[in-house]
């Protein structure tokens, strides 16, 4: 974090850890780190408002390269290969609108010894939005499923649009926290509705 961070800074922006980074589990090692930089403060520093988001991760890209790391872009991401000690590491830096937003809705809290990870509670909260008529996006929030008008991305009113009305952002931090938070008779119905889908995966 302090090397991606250190050369966001000449940007004036920053990366947020998100998933299982920015909630680590002692002796728990990840794969790769994934973090989430603010697209609008780039496009302010680089003075390209109008610019297409492909061309403001391509900046962003240019910029580590210029600094010396390994690189590659794709998607919403810029990867940069950050060595450490005798090994590299991958960081995964997603470029997304609002960013501080996005971070926390990627932000988990899972239990330890949890059968789901963070993609789960996504579809989780994916498929409770697609019941109430609306849509789900893991970068935006919760949006008009015919418009894509984004609805909200606070984390408390997605609880309460997609869960209960005193639900608030804690209790949509895990696909457990999901379940309990809307009782019994619903939370079983969603997990059974879950488990029905052929590309549902728990951990064994």
């Amino acid at each position: 974090m302090k090397s991606i961070n250190s050369v966001l800074a000449k940007t004036n922006s920053k990366a947020l850890p998100i998933g299982s980074g920015a909630t680590p589990t002692k002796g728990k090692v990840s794969g790769d780190l994934d973090m989430i930089v603010d697209l609008g403060q780039l496009k302010q520093h680089f003075d390209m408002p109008d610019a297409k988001d492909a061309d403001i991760r391509k900046k962003l890209r240019q910029v580590f390269d210029l600094a010396g790391f390994k690189t590659a872009q794709t998607g919403t991401s810029v990867h940069v290969e950050v060595p450490m000690t005798d090994n590299t590491h991958q960081v995964d830096i997603m470029v997304v609108a609002d960013g501080e937003a996005a971070s926390k809705i990627h932000t988990h809290n899972i239990p330890q010894g949890s059968k789901f990870k963070g993609a789960n509670k996504m579809i989780a909260l994916a498929t409770l939005a697609k019941n109430k008529g609306m849509k789900f996006s893991s970068y935006r929030g919760i949006v008009n499923r015919e418009t894509n008008e984004l609805i909200t991305n606070d984390l408390d009113k997605i609880a309460k649009t997609l869960v209960s009305p005193n639900a608030t952002g804690k209790d949509i931090g895990s696909v457990e926290s999901i379940v309990s938070a809307l009782g019994k008779e619903k939370g079983d119905a969603l997990l059974a509705d879950l488990r029905s889908d052929p590309n549902w995966k728990e951990i064994d």
